[in-house]
């Protein structure tokens, strides 16, 4: 199965930022995540300097750090 580039975005922001948090609980990665949510809600509202496509790359990819995370426990 082929990687799209959608894929290939989320997995390179993903491991640009891995080492973030590491040692945070799972409330900051919660409030991380909300934070992001708030934003992309902004986004599509035309309020916010960040388009909805990177707010969605940033949710995914903490979502995927995020489990990474929890599954290295």
């Amino acid at each position: 199965m082929r990687i799209t580039a959608v894929e290939e975005l989320v997995i390179r922001r993903r491991r640009r930022h891995k080492h973030y948090w590491c040692d945070a609980s799972d409330w900051y990665w919660l409030w991380r995540l909300f934070q992001e949510m708030i934003e992309l809600v902004a986004a599509l509202l035309g309020i916010h300097k960040d388009t909805v496509s990177h707010e969605l790359e940033q949710i995914a990819s903490i979502s995927m750090n995020w489990i990474e995370k929890r599954t290295r426990r």
